[in-house]
């Protein structure tokens, strides 16, 4: 039976639709290998303080046309320092705080050059928070030439799978008729973003799940999944051999 695939470019503290797309993989491919855009979320992710949303942002030296998996982390700013202090001091009297935090320390104590090695790293820690195994393949690691929707047609050939899921502003830039061709079947994620309790009054989506972590902790993986489509929903529309 062929798998379920999904790739997305790498992400620093993720927000929870990415992690929606990686729970109904059977293989997510952390896909490093096409050109950096500083308009993605790539380096940065928000969490939340007492002011409202908080950027983290990781510095990187730049230069054009660079592709994320040469991106070099600018580590002689100590960003490492106040990121942590930031998610310390605005998570301590969450309800989980004592259960995950020593994981952010570990981590920000190690050293990484490239920034799609933290990212990797950061990504299965996040998922070993939450309980959640998958195969994680990296695109910069595979033999891909291409790019676009050609790019990830070759993918799907190398991991012999006719089964994909893109985000839902996929259908702004997939090619349709190509997939169709090469016979993959393509599933969009409408992602419905779920309320929980947060600290510091009235709730704010689109943060990285760290605050859900700390807010909710072993419940994470049941809330991102709440009112959206399950693997077992997934499988049930890839059956009905649904072609792009």
């Amino acid at each position: 039976m062929s798998q379920i695939i999904s790739a997305h470019q790498p992400a620093y503290l993720p927000w929870l639709g990415y992690f929606h797309k990686v729970f109904l993989s059977d293989i997510f491919v952390f896909y490093d290998h096409v050109q950096y855009s500083n308009k993605d979320y790539t380096t940065r992710n928000y969490i939340k303080s007492s002011h409202g949303k908080n950027l983290l942002t990781v510095p990187v030296k730049k230069s054009k046309n660079i592709i994320i998996n040469d991106l070099i982390i600018f580590n002689k700013i100590s960003w490492k320092r106040n990121h942590l202090k930031s998610i310390y001091f605005n998570y301590k009297k969450s309800k989980y705080f004592t259960d995950y935090y020593h994981y952010f320390e570990d981590f920000y104590e190690k050293d990484y050059e490239k920034l799609s090695d933290m990212n990797l790293s950061m990504l299965n820690m996040l998922l070993k928070i939450m309980n959640v195994k998958v195969i994680i393949k990296r695109s910069s690691e595979m033999d891909i030439v291409n790019t676009s929707s050609s790019g990830i047609i070759q993918m799907m050939k190398i991991l012999q799978s006719n089964k994909i899921i893109f985000g839902e502003r996929g259908v702004d830039y997939v090619d349709q008729v190509k997939f169709k061709d090469n016979n993959i079947n393509c599933y969009f994620q409408k992602y419905n973003h779920p309320t929980y309790t947060q600290l510091f009054g009235k709730f704010i989506p689109y943060l990285s799940v760290v605050d859900l972590i700390f807010n909710c902790g072993p419940a994470t993986k049941s809330i991102i999944m709440s009112n959206n489509c399950e693997k077992s929903d997934l499988e049930r529309y890839f059956s009905n051999n649904t072609i792009c």
